[in-house]
């Protein structure tokens, strides 16, 4: 029968010294990063046994979950460190030997200390009827695979609209885990598709709607968000048009200055493939090191370059995939009808000249 021993956790840092008879958990920073075993546990047993006695678990309500890590040694003794630090707020089980078991919480944090929701975009408050994709911004990495219970789509302030966002799996987040992409159903926005003459436009035309995040959603240290937030937008007609980089608005500052070069393209744009696929080139061919925001409600580019710019001829690239709120890519627009219709070749990159004087 197994025996099991349960501990209280203290925040032990990486690097501190432990009684070698104690389970720990290592802490590098506010993260906990790995559990210290000693190796007495083990006696008896060779060395590359070890991994297959040791195992962690996440409990959870009737069920546990296999936690998969790597195993090493270090003074005396066994670090067992997962794949994915152990977040707070959760209970583990380590089974250490035939005999032998420890279950540990990670505490949560101070709530003060929780993550801020930074923004919405599309940030302007007139949207299309197709409207894509929604992005959220949160200060801290969020837990994943949970996001869409902390979301509401209500319209009129009163009803709440079921089913507007794909339950993607895995969810789209960035590389560290503090921006979301949210997907509203393609399959209705597109005209005549079967889920669009079933159900309609997930979002309906002269309909005022509140995206709602709540406060209680968690990120990765267990931490909930400080307060919740709500975006209210109306719905307007919809978008059939591709953005034309030939009607954009070239702003470019004067040679000898840092100022920042400005583009407006007369529309909102999609925010992170704004900033990804437009590029400032040089004469000579080679990109210009520089930072880019977006402003007034993401329909105009502001690039401002690491020195000063060189007198002479510059060329603004965009990579066809740039896309607007309801994915009008530079090519073609995202619910269009080919039938009977001739096909221009689609290009891979646009692009524009202009001078700094």
């Amino acid at each position: 029968m197994r025996r099991l021993i349960l501990f209280f956790l203290l925040p032990l840092y990486a690097g501190c010294s432990h009684q070698s008879s104690e389970v720990v958990v290592i802490w590098e920073g506010d993260r906990a990063e790995a559990l210290s075993i000693p190796y007495q546990y083990f006696e008896g047993h060779p060395d590359d046994s070890i991994p297959y006695l040791l195992q962690v678990y996440l409990l959870q309500e009737n069920d546990q979950q296999a936690i998969f890590g790597e195993h090493s040694f270090s003074k005396g003794s066994v670090i067992f460190r997962p794949l994915i630090p152990f977040t707070r707020g959760l209970t583990y089980e380590a089974i250490i030997s035939i005999r032998d078991s420890v279950r540990f919480t990670i505490p949560v944090l101070d709530q003060n200390s929780g993550p801020d929701f930074l923004a919405v975009y599309p940030t302007q408050d007139s949207l299309p009827d197709n409207l894509l994709k929604i992005y959220l911004k949160f200060s801290k990495p969020m837990r994943v695979g949970q996001s869409l219970k902390y979301i509401d789509i209500l319209r009129n302030g009163v009803d709440t609209i079921p089913d507007v966002f794909l339950d993607l799996q895995p969810e789209l987040w960035n590389y560290d885990g503090t921006m979301l992409t949210l997907w509203l159903d393609p399959g209705r926005i597109k005209r005549d598709l079967q889920p669009n003459r079933k159900l309609g436009v997930p979002l309906e035309r002269e309909s005022a709607y509140q995206l709602v995040i709540s406060a209680d959603w968690i990120d990765t240290q267990g931490a909930t968000l400080r307060q919740s937030y709500t975006k209210q937008f109306f719905v307007i007609q919809r978008d059939s048009l591709s953005p034309d980089p030939l009607k954009w608005t070239i702003n470019a500052p004067e040679g000898g200055t840092r100022n920042p070069l400005r583009v407006n393209f007369h529309e909102s744009l999609d925010y992170t493939l704004a900033l990804e696929a437009i590029h400032i080139i040089d004469a000579a061919g080679s990109p210009v090191p520089g930072t880019t925001v977006l402003e007034d409600e993401e329909s105009v580019y502001q690039f401002t370059p690491e020195g000063s710019w060189s007198r002479g001829s510059y060329f603004l690239k965009c990579e066809a995939r740039l896309e607007d709120l309801v994915g009008n890519n530079l090519n073609r627009p995202f619910d269009h009808d080919l039938v009977g219709k001739e096909i221009s070749a689609p290009k891979d990159i646009f692009s524009r000249s202009f001078e700094i004087p």
